[in-house]
């Protein structure tokens, strides 16, 4: 057998992506329990999400990097935290409330 297909790597990369799963529903604003019913009712959605979100957010503009004074940036082409500032009061109703 192989250390690539070693079931505890498997168990790994299952952990890994329930956590940044986990993380990044999180960093949007959803509660634990908001997360903790999505993760059970959505799994498939989170993923989609999450796979569109990173493509999104790795976007930068063709302008290149630009130096700062404190390093470098590469302006992204959508702002996209305004966006999920709102995302969990349209996704659980109106009655909820971003958190923090």
């Amino acid at each position: 057998m192989q250390f690539k297909d070693a079931g505890c790597l498997k168990a790994f990369d299952t952990a890994f992506e329930d956590e940044s799963n986990y993380q990044i529903l999180w960093r949007i604003g959803f509660t634990a329990e908001q997360i903790d019913q999505l993760m059970q009712t959505a799994p498939k959605e989170i993923k989609e999400f999450h796979r569109s979100l990173t493509y999104f957010e790795d976007l930068k503009v063709s302008k290149g990097i630009e130096k700062l004074p404190d390093g470098f940036t590469h302006k992204p082409v959508f702002l996209i935290r305004s966006l999920l500032r709102q995302l969990p009061a349209l996704l659980c109703g109106s009655n909820a409330e971003p958190r923090g």
